[in-house]
């Protein structure tokens, strides 16, 4: 019989993979433990071995997919633009790709926070300082716009922000 090598740090990452997947599919509660261990092709000692339960997996994927992600698609392109009109532009179409990181989906995200709301605070607020930080950042870079004359002067850019927020949240439901 062949030895197993044990990969822990693959098998953790295999296993947000699945639930990233089974997330995206069927929302926080309806992600079936059952799936995701059959999904990740691990028995359910190695899933317990790595995740407590299921918040703690969407603790992970909150710390070690959706921050980052939304970080690198959204939040760091706009902190260093000089043109905020141009690179929220930008955003918006990488966004509408089928090769936008789903990590970086205001849907998800805001599905998941939504799901978590009943069930744990921690992760719950941890979800919500992220899809804030996100429209902070639209904001700033909407405010900026409109200091260098690129943005009508008329806009609110905390409104605006919270709309274009939406309307990404909107887009993924469909």
């Amino acid at each position: 019989m062949a030895t197993r090598v044990r990969q822990p740090a693959v098998t953790r990452n295999t296993i947000l993979d699945a639930a990233l997947a089974e997330f995206a599919a069927g929302g926080f509660q309806g992600g079936g433990l059952n799936r995701l261990v059959a999904a990740a092709s691990i028995t359910k000692g190695a899933f317990f071995h790595h995740f407590p339960d299921k918040i703690s997996i969407a603790a992970a994927l909150l710390e070690e997919r959706f921050r980052p992600a939304v970080e690198a698609a959204w939040i760091t392109p706009l902190a260093d633009s000089p043109d905020p009109l141009a690179t929220l532009e930008a955003c918006l179409r990488a966004a509408a790709r089928p090769q936008h990181p789903p990590a970086a989906d205001a849907g998800l995200i805001t599905g998941l926070a939504a799901e978590m709301t009943t069930l744990n605070a921690a992760p719950r607020d941890a979800f919500t300082r992220l899809l804030d930080d996100w429209r902070e950042s639209l904001a700033a870079a909407l405010s900026r716009g409109k200091s260098s004359g690129n943005i009508h002067p008329s806009i609110n850019p905390q409104a605006e922000a919270a709309l274009l927020l939406a309307k990404q949240q909107a887009e993924a439901a469909n």
